[in-house]
């Protein structure tokens, strides 16, 4: 009896052996099944992120590509944007010059039809110009002779002044004037800015004048072709005179 207890135990024994071995051996194939899927799912995942990350970078390298695109088009545009404002400005221009060629061209023609209602044709129109530009040099050639006649004139007056005394007036170009461009107070003279080129003459008298009010007069002493030297009269004095005061004849 005990030897068959015994048998029973060891049965029972040997069979809760085998069910153990084979709930682990169950579960160790469980955890090899979930540890395929979770090696797949990682190399999934790498290979996800993998694509991802291309996709950045093309993504990146794209939105480079279109940031160059853009700057080149905004040169562009401010590039057309100069030319637009050139040619309008020249637009401009043409259109004002064309507006003040038409405005010409109408006054030639009623010109012409003025000159064509008295009987004048073009060509004598030129001979009248050609004419009206001789008897301008002719009288530029008269007033050379007309100027030299004068300073002779001037000349005689002033030898003649020699003999006749110091108070004789020496008559100079009409409109003389210059300015005071040195002034001497120890001697009491000034240097102006006009000589014989410009009508002065020898003993001549200028009146000196600032804002418009008469200072003083002086009297030519020397002179050259272009600046004279001239005396300070004292009974003429209003004011001292300055550099940059006027003289005029």
């Amino acid at each position: 009896m005990l030897k068959a207890c015994l048998i029973l135990v060891i049965a029972l024994g040997l069979a809760a052996i085998g069910v153990s071995q084979f709930q682990v051996k169950g579960k160790i194939d469980l955890l090899t099944s979930d540890l395929a899927q979770a090696t797949q799912d990682a190399q999934n995942a790498r290979a996800a992120q993998r694509k991802a990350e291309n996709a950045e970078r093309q993504a990146k390298a794209e939105l480079e590509t279109l940031n160059g695109q853009l700057a080149d088009t905004q040169t562009q545009l401010e590039e057309t944007t100069r030319i637009a404002q050139q040619q309008r400005v020249r637009a401009n221009d043409l259109e004002n010059e064309l507006r003040t060629t038409t405005v010409q061209r109408n006054e030639a023609q009623r010109e012409l039809a003025q000159w064509r209602a008295l009987g004048v044709d073009i060509p004598s129109v030129q001979t009248m110009k050609d004419d009206l530009l001789a008897a301008r040099a002719e009288i530029s050639a008269g007033n050379a002779e007309r100027e030299i006649l004068l300073r002779e004139i001037s000349q005689l007056q002033y030898d003649l002044s020699k003999y006749e005394g110091p108070n004789t007036e020496i008559e100079m170009k009409d409109g003389l004037k210059g300015t005071v461009v040195a002034v001497d107070k120890t001697w009491d003279f000034v240097v102006v800015s006009i000589g014989e080129n410009d009508g002065a003459r020898q003993s001549g008298k200028l009146m000196v004048s600032r804002d418009g009010k008469l200072i003083g007069k002086v009297q030519i002493n020397k002179l050259d072709a272009s600046q004279s030297v001239a005396n300070i009269l004292p009974e003429w004095r209003q004011a001292d005179i300055q550099v940059g005061d006027t003289v005029l004849y």
